[in-house]
């Protein structure tokens, strides 16, 4: 009997680890479809209004829309992101992540901002603590200032804000998002750590990993905070 379970302790230790990576794994991927969704959802939107709103900018559709995600507040114009505007107009269903904090924190009433450059980008969310569709000015004239690799000769841009991820969630989506990285990048701290400071001993793919379409920025609080490219115009 002490054998049998000294062998399946044994099978546990071995087999634990990878039964948590492959379920990280499916809810990174998860997480990958969402952002594709809302791609499909933004499209839609630009084909009917022929312009992306910034975040602040319109009320959602009908009145009193409550937002079905996050805190569940009523949304005002100030507080009215882009994802408000595309579940109150029936362009998505809702948002839903796999990954990161479900949160329930109001968003304060100046909405999230994006500013910098795509050299040296800074992200400011507050306390928002749940997943949210953002849109905001972002002029890029050239291939530096471009905030994303895809969002060259920008006026403004949506992104898919992701906040509160662990390490792990952050490097998956990253390297799913953006990857895969050659092996001069050995650990999920070498991806995250690149890609938030902006630095990477590699040429070959510095472009990648410091920008690409997913960026990740250190959160006050704990973990980082993931922006994926939706869209831009």
């Amino acid at each position: 009997m002490i054998g049998v379970l000294a062998i399946i302790g044994i099978l546990a230790s071995v087999v634990a680890p990878k039964v948590f990576d492959a379920i990280r794994d499916a809810k990174i991927t998860g997480a990958a479809a969402v952002n594709n969704a809302i791609k499909s959802a933004t499209v839609d939107y630009a084909r009917k209004y022929r312009i992306l709103p910034i975040d602040g900018s319109r009320l959602p559709a009908g009145t009193n829309f409550t937002r079905t995600y996050g805190d569940g507040a009523v949304v005002t114009q100030t507080k009215c992101t882009f994802g408000d505007v595309l579940i109150s107009e029936g362009m998505l269903e809702k948002l839903t992540l796999p990954i990161g904090p479900s949160g329930s924190n109001s968003l304060s009433s100046t909405t999230v901002t994006v500013s910098g450059t795509g050299a040296a980008p800074t992200l400011n969310i507050g306390t928002l603590d749940y997943p949210a569709i953002i849109c905001f000015t972002n002029t890029a004239t050239s291939d530096t200032d471009k905030l994303f690799t895809a969002s060259a000769n920008s006026i403004r841009v949506a992104a898919l804000l992701i906040p509160g991820l662990t390490t792990l969630e952050a490097a998956g989506l990253k390297t799913k998002i953006d990857g895969p990285f050659n092996e001069s990048v050995k650990s999920a701290f070498e991806v995250v750590n690149a890609a938030v400071t902006k630095t990477s001993t590699s040429p070959a793919i510095r472009e990648s990993i410091t920008r690409g379409n997913c960026l990740l920025f250190s959160n006050s609080t704990s973990g980082y905070n993931a922006l994926l490219y939706v869209a831009h115009e």
